[in-house]
């Protein structure tokens, strides 16, 4: 069929054919595809920057549906471009308290992270090191002149109960059976508040220690017997490192079931510097400065009133009683306290003070004055023993031992132990900076001191002496406890008057200098050891290093025998003594009789060859009060060249190789894998000794060996091997005082 083509064609039939078609292509121009905006359906020549978070940039006609579809996404706030504005106090304060929530800063974070490298350590933002790639400047520093560094990290608790209870509550939890005699807190020499004293926390049953701890108690007056305030209630400061916080908050807990004790976290915490340095008497008292202006205003006019009434009696002749004004007992205390400061200066070193004793001062605030800052010759210290004479030195000791014998209870009296004036202090802060702030603009000369500008704004400050080594001294310094807000201030003073300020790197290291080990890097009986934030960034440090060179350059410790090369492997070493006792449990009747003649023979080798007799008490309290695993901390000091570093070996010798040492032979002896020196303990802190001129360091030994080996207990010497090297280097041992 042929089909049939039309020759004209009606629009409105094909209109109405087809307007399905064009109401479907008319909606799909009017709506949006995708997530696309109002603004981006709009015509180019329409379409403006800044449209879609700014209403005035759109057409007036489309500004209604714009407002609806923002409203329920409303553009994100972008963050602050300029940095005019980023600058601004406000914005500043906001965004440090920000950053501060995580890790917490110590009010002196700002001063210290520009000056300074920051490590995020034990939950703070801590100034870990200086700029200095040497610690030379730093020993000398501390010898010399006076170094500070800023503690307040460690936090107080403060501990409310009878006198007895605390004593008791306390001695379940202190080390007082252990071979180093510590100071209990029940000792008269802290009772009554004018000493500071230090010991540390046990748990019984595991026999570790948790931490380290140090202690104030309350004022007691100096007439008044101990005995009467068995059954008062009285107050005990205790600093703890915060490693330990959490484990020792439930350990009391856990004892303190009664709850007749009160331990809780110190409010409006102080904050705590560290000054060391024979120095660090005149840096202290160029900052702490008292109000004597007032004081000799006082008695000038007390002197003039005596002159008129004389006059009158003369001319009258008549008798005239003049009453007699009685000091108060807080006027005569502090007639005392400036007595004896005024008296350090004379005084030669700050270690022959009596150890850990304290002295209260109420100060003015360092912002009414700038101390001028001192030139790098006024910085040593100007009374060195070495520049005296003997008449000048027979003055000082003179002079010392009278301060200390009479050092008294009403030195430590303070207002800091009372939390209504701890609580003004910090509230007053603003106010004070303010005034100061604009009496300041409106002087001449700002640098002079004034009393008359706040008569009335006194500080309470602790100062508290901290003892270093007992040959030199090398180490002692003060304590400064500062109320909360004003730590800022003193910190600028302190820094501008001579002390140089110092990182937590250098703080180990002039305590490893001392002979004392450092919390929580010395301490292995601690559960904090292994989870210490500086061992981990160190050893983390050496292995990335070690990983980035190449196989030939770095050191192949697979080849010198060395299984933990970055950190020091004591559970290995708990291991092999185990595996040990159960290869020999069936011959433990001939083994116990041998180790108690090896333990007779230790005790009478010794004192034939006139050794040390506190080595040997020292030996003998071991043997008691310590299980059999435990490790023995001990310092070590080369006897021939080389440096002793940190994660090295310790092995005892053989008889011949002992008796090289001690004839002062030549001993060049290297390690082998045929080797027979059994491994006994390892270092975790080495150096090289300025102090001493030799390697020193700070390791540990296992007990169960030190027993065995008599050679060892007669000559106290031990072999290091660094990890680094094959070579044996001959060293002398010692207990470790802490």
């Amino acid at each position: 069929m042929s089909e049939y083509n039309p020759t004209l064609v009606s629009l409105n039939d094909f209109l109405n054919s087809r307007t399905k078609e064009l109401k479907k292509l008319r909606s799909e121009l009017n709506t949006r595809r995708g997530n696309c905006q109002l603004t981006q359906t709009l015509p180019k020549h329409l379409r403006r920057r800044t449209m879609s978070h700014d209403i005035h940039r759109v057409p007036y006609r489309m500004r209604k549906h714009i407002e609806k579809e923002m409203g329920k996404n409303p553009p994100r706030k972008s963050k602050l471009k300029s940095r005019q504005s980023r600058r601004k106090p406000n914005n500043m304060l906001k965004e440090y308290e920000r950053r501060s929530k995580k890790h917490v800063w110590l009010e002196t974070h700002i001063w210290h992270a520009k000056r300074m490298h920051m490590h995020r350590l034990f939950g703070y933002k801590l100034a870990y090191r200086t700029n200095e790639k040497l610690l030379r400047g730093c020993y000398k520093l501390a010898a010399r002149s006076s170094v500070i560094y800023d503690e307040s990290y460690y936090q107080c608790y403060e501990c409310v109960a009878k006198q007895q209870n605390l004593i008791t509550f306390f001695s379940k939890l202190i080390d007082n059976q252990s071979g180093i005699n510590f100071k209990t807190i029940g000792n008269r020499l802290f009772l009554r508040g004018n000493r500071q004293g230090s010991s540390r926390i046990i748990l019984d049953r595991e026999k570790k220690v948790v931490c380290p701890f140090r202690f104030i108690w309350d004022y007691i007056p100096f007439d008044s017997n101990i005995e009467e305030y068995k059954n008062k209630t009285r107050k005990i400061w205790i600093w703890i490192h915060p490693a330990c916080r959490t484990l020792l908050v439930d350990l009391i807990n856990s004892l303190n079931t009664k709850n007749y004790i009160s331990f809780h976290e110190l409010e409006n915490q102080p904050c705590r510097f560290s000054i060391i340095g024979p120095s660090s008497i005149n840096v202290l008292q160029k900052v702490l400065w008292f109000d004597f202006e007032k004081d000799n205003e006082k008695e000038k006019e007390k002197e003039k009133e005596k002159e008129i009434i004389k006059d009158n009696a003369m001319e009258t002749e008549t008798e005239t009683e003049t009453e007699t004004e009685t000091e108060t007992e807080e006027d005569s205390a502090l007639k005392k306290r400036t007595m004896v400061w005024k008296s350090l200066k004379k005084i030669n070193k700050p270690a022959s003070l009596l150890e850990g004793c304290i002295l209260s001062l109420d100060v003015i605030n360092p912002k009414e004055f700038t101390v001028k800052r001192a030139r790098e010759r006024e910085q040593e210290f100007q009374f060195h023993q070495k520049n005296l004479t003997r008449i000048e030195k027979d003055k000082y000791e003179k002079l010392s031992k009278k301060i200390q014998y009479k050092w008294s209870s009403e030195f430590s009296k303070s207002k800091l132990w009372d939390k209504q004036t701890r609580k003004k202090l910090l509230n007053g802060i603003e106010r004070t900076n303010k005034k100061i702030d604009e009496e300041a603009s409106k002087k001449l000369f700002p640098n002079v001191r004034s009393s008359k500008a706040y008569p009335n704004q006194k500080i309470p400050v602790l100062i508290v002496q901290t003892a270093g080594s007992k040959t030199l001294g090398f180490g002692s310094g003060f304590d400064v406890i500062i109320p909360k807000g004003y730590a800022k201030q003193f910190w600028v003073a302190l820094v501008h008057s001579g002390a140089v300020p110092i990182g937590m790197r250098e703080r180990h290291r002039i305590e490893t200098e001392t002979g004392r080990r450092f919390f929580p890097d010395d301490f292995i009986e601690a559960p904090s050891f292994y989870q210490s934030a500086t061992k981990l960034i160190v050893s983390e440090k050496e292995s990335q290093k070690w990983e980035k060179t190449h196989k030939g350059k770095r050191v192949n410790y697979k080849k010198f025998g060395i299984n933990s090369p970055f950190f020091p492997d004591f559970s290995s070493l708990l291991k092999s003594s185990t595996n040990h006792n159960n290869d020999n449990d069936k011959d433990t009747d001939n083994s116990n009789n041998n180790n108690s003649k090896n333990t007779n023979q230790i005790q009478t080798t010794q004192y034939t060859n006139t050794f040390n007799v506190e080595f040997v008490e020292n030996i003998n309290s071991l043997k008691t009060n310590i299980d059999s695993e435990s490790f023995i901390p001990i310092t070590i000091t080369a006897i021939q060249k080389g440096s002793l570093k940190r994660n090295a070996h310790l092995y005892f010798p053989t008889k011949d190789e002992s008796n090289k040492i001690t004839k002062k032979l030549k001993f060049n002896q290297k390690w082998s894998k045929n080797d027979n020196h059994c491994l006994v303990g390892f270092i975790t802190t080495g150096m090289f000794s300025l102090a001493r001129g030799c390697g020193f360091a700070i390791g540990f030994i296992r007990k169960k060996d030190l027993i065995k080996n008599q050679n060892a207990c007669k000559n106290s010497i031990v072999l290091v091997r660094n990890t680094n090297g094959a070579i044996f280097y001959p060293a002398k041992f010692e207990f470790c005082k802490n």
